[in-house]
């Protein structure tokens, strides 16, 4: 959760890339956040990339459908 925090502060893609990392593969806020980012920058292939891989981290989260 640090380092999407972190992420946000310093407007740097990289430290949701490291929360993903460090999480194991499981924290998939990381990956909601990065494909939020990616979509603002109208990147929408690299956001749905973000999305879809969050939805197989954690299937139940609303937020991501």
């Amino acid at each position: 959760m640090l380092w999407c925090c972190l992420g946000e502060l310093e407007d740097d893609d990289a430290h949701f890339r490291t929360a993903w990392k460090q999480s194991g593969r499981r924290y998939a806020r990381a990956l909601r956040l990065l494909g939020g980012r990616r979509d603002r920058v109208q990147d929408s292939e690299g956001a749905m990339a973000c999305y879809l891989e969050s939805i197989e981290a954690a299937p139940n989260n609303r937020h991501a459908w």
